[in-house]
């Protein structure tokens, strides 16, 4: 290699990182979308595995466009029964780089041109994914919003189930950026059930919490799908995951991710993914019981210090 030309930027970068680690060791970021992973996940993110190519169609796993995935194809095989036990789902789909991929593939295999969807309106927590999803490809279906009880911080079931019956929505969106409450999935199976809906549950900033089961697992409430981000509460790395026990249904997402929505998908934090939900299994029940002390410890003591904790 030759003399680096721009040494001084370079080297100036290094060393923000090595400033930016040693200042992270003593202070704590109050953002719900950060974690942290054990040193082994994080060994696995700067594996070899980073510079890695292996696509695949469909569900194929076996079948690769790349040559040298002999590994890679283990590596996944571990990961995606790891997570089927974990999450108690029968098919997962682990090529999502984000929660926002995975989510955003559902809806736009679910919700074809002419279509409706019903889910939680921003001011009340919500994601508010037509206007994310909109912007990926020309999207024609009408996005609507869940009756919501402000009072009890969550959707007004009856007023839900009026709304399904009356829309007749191809997708119904559950799940929240902030909410305080599980959102009532098997009620709104019901009306799901009357009109032909589908229904996903973004547990994004809860998926370590349904992982734990501090949080009701939606897929045994009725969801059809559960997708999430992995690096939340959940303590993996940056990625996103589709679950179902509906073969079908998934299927569908898996055509809409691969090709549509990405080629590689980043084989490094798929290894790292597959080793912390291996240490979830043996340790995320006692992990998220602590996030619940820890986040009420938090909530108690900037109450005694006079601010206001919803």
């Amino acid at each position: 290699m030759t003399l680096l030309r721009h040494k001084r930027l370079a080297n100036a970068i290094k060393a923000l990182v090595k400033e930016h680690h040693e200042w992270r060791q003593g202070c704590i970021n109050i953002l719900a979308a950060e974690n942290v992973s054990s040193p082994s996940v994080r060994e696995i993110v700067a594996s070899d595995l980073m510079h890695r190519y292996s696509e695949y169609e469909a569900h194929d796993i076996g079948k690769r466009w790349d040559e040298g995935g002999r590994y890679v194809i283990e590596i996944e095989r571990i990961a995606e029964d790891a997570a089927k036990k974990l999450f108690k789902a029968k098919h997962v789909e682990l090529r999502p780089v984000s929660g926002h991929v995975a989510i955003a593939s559902v809806i736009m295999s679910m919700v074809g041109v002419g279509g409706r969807s019903l889910e939680v309106k921003g001011a009340n927590g919500g994601h508010e994914w037509y206007y994310l999803a909109k912007h990926l490809k020309p999207v024609s279906y009408t996005p609507d919003w869940l009756p919501f009880d402000t009072a009890e911080w969550n959707i007004d079931v009856e007023g839900a189930k009026r709304k399904i019956r009356d829309a007749k929505p191809s997708l119904i969106i559950l799940g929240a950026s902030f909410y305080l409450f599980p959102h009532p999935t098997r009620e709104m199976r019901e009306a799901a059930d009357d009109v032909g809906s589908a229904i996903v549950y973004d547990g994004a900033h809860v998926l370590g919490l349904i992982a734990g089961k501090e949080w009701p697992n939606p897929l045994e409430r009725g969801a059809d799908i559960l997708t999430g981000s992995t690096h939340k509460s959940f303590p993996g790395p940056q990625k996103g995951i589709v679950l179902s026990n509906d073969s079908e249904m998934l299927q569908r997402v898996r055509m809409t991710i691969y090709p549509g929505m990405l080629t590689n998908h980043h084989l490094m934090n798929v290894a790292a993914l597959g080793y912390a939900m291996l240490e979830f299994l043996d340790f995320g029940e006692a992990y998220a019981r602590q996030v619940g002390r820890n986040a009420k410890a938090l909530a108690e003591s900037l109450h005694e210090h006079g601010l206001d904790v919803i």
